[in-house]
């Protein structure tokens, strides 16, 4: 087919659609269709902007009830007093990043306080 021919049979395929559509029609379509697009845009942008609803507590273990928030208290104490390596690796990150010597000094001390159950 050479381009000639080609042209020759998009413009019968040009005019043959033409012909389906009224003028009016044809101009009411391509008003339609910029607002649509525009209408597309609009609801795909504000539903990226739509904040995502989150729940009041996205993991259960941050909602505890006061009970247990004592056992697990009450744990925690227990593994202080009774397992060493617990111990020294609490001190190590609770009371490692503090610089000044007074201050660590108190930290790690404070591993040593009584606290009353």
């Amino acid at each position: 087919m050479t381009s000639s021919t080609g042209i020759k049979a998009l413009l019968v395929v040009t005019q043959h659609t033409a012909s389906l559509f009224p003028p009016k029609k044809e101009a009411e379509m391509r008003a339609i269709i910029p607002t649509l697009v525009g209408l597309v845009v609009l609801a795909a942008t504000s539903v990226q902007a739509a904040p995502v609803p989150n729940k009041a507590y996205p993991h259960g273990k941050w909602h505890e009830t006061p009970a247990q928030n004592v056992r697990k208290s009450q744990a925690y104490d227990h593994l202080l007093t009774t397992n060493a390596a617990f111990r020294s690796s609490r001190v190590r990150k609770e009371c490692g990043p503090i610089k000044d010597p007074a201050l660590r000094n108190d930290c790690v001390g404070s591993f040593g306080v009584y606290e009353p159950r």
